[in-house]
């Protein structure tokens, strides 16, 4: 089975997808986007897509591509994440001006970029950034990313765990455009639903998930093209096992069009 991940190899998606899929065939993609129509096109395949972290909040890309995609999301898994300045061997943390990584990483360490007076520099993810540096010979430039991806690419770790907050966690989900999961094992739902322009149509819907014990983990909105300013909302749900049916009724009752985009377990927490 082909395990589709946001490349290259070295990224925090190729670790995880290794301790999550160890005999799968993983295969490096280039853009969140050309993950979701991999798996649109393949139905025996899989993919892995970050979509929030616990300092930086929700990877909006990815957000936007399942409110569109046909996908389903089949799993969830979590990764702690220790970022540290890593570049070419023999750099001095003196030495380095510019720092590399992804957009994500970038803002998780804002604060050591900033009290260092760092100039940063986006890439498509940790591992190209590192492989940029590479090729470079700059000892000037710097990436911000994994001690995996130093290990990998035989650079040095200059600087250790240099995130805003020691505490980081990401979060993927797995998608696929067809699930094996039991119905007795799924506790946890994501739903893309609309209700009434009006008061109180959002906290009619929130006040049932509440009286079902449903425990809300994570809301967003996006407002809907055509219209003046009217929402379609995304919510991820805990629910207790076995009552995925009691929700779908109540979507139906309370929304006036709503998307099951996701009815699965909930995740385990992978250290990196």
């Amino acid at each position: 089975m082909k395990i589709y991940y946001l490349g290259p190899i070295g990224s925090f998606s190729e670790q995880i997808g290794k301790k999550i899929y160890p005999q799968d065939n993983l295969v490096s993609l280039q853009t969140f986007e050309s993950i979701v129509k991999k798996v649109e096109n393949d139905p025996q395949s899989i993919g892995l897509l970050v979509i929030e972290n616990s300092i930086s909040s929700s990877v909006h890309q990815s957000v936007d591509l399942m409110f569109e995609s046909k996908a389903k999301i089949i799993s969830e898994a979590y990764m702690e994440i220790t970022l540290d300045l890593i570049g070419l061997s023999g750099t001095q943390f003196g030495d380095v001006k510019t720092v590399y990584s992804h957009p994500q990483a970038l803002s998780q360490c804002s604060e050591f970029i900033r009290k260092n007076n760092l100039r940063q520099m986006s890439a498509q993810s940790t591992a190209s950034a590192a492989n940029y540096i590479k090729k470079s010979k700059k000892i000037q430039n710097a990436v911000i990313g994994s001690k995996y991806l130093a290990d990998l690419m035989k650079m040095e770790v200059i600087k250790s765990n240099v995130v805003n907050v020691k505490h980081n966690m990401s979060r993927w989900i797995i998608i696929s455009s067809r699930s094996k999961i039991k119905e007795t094992e799924i506790n946890k739902l994501t739903v893309i639903f609309k209700v009434k322009h009006q008061p109180g149509s959002l906290v009619k819907v929130l006040n049932q998930i509440a009286k079902k014990k449903g425990n809300l983990t994570k809301i967003e909105s996006r407002p809907l093209p055509g219209t003046n300013w009217e929402y379609e909302f995304w919510i991820d749900l805990e629910i207790p096992n076995g009552t995925k049916n009691d929700f779908i009724n109540m979507f139906q009752n309370e929304t006036l069009e709503y998307r099951i985009i996701g009815s699965y377990k909930k995740g385990k927490l992978y250290n990196s």
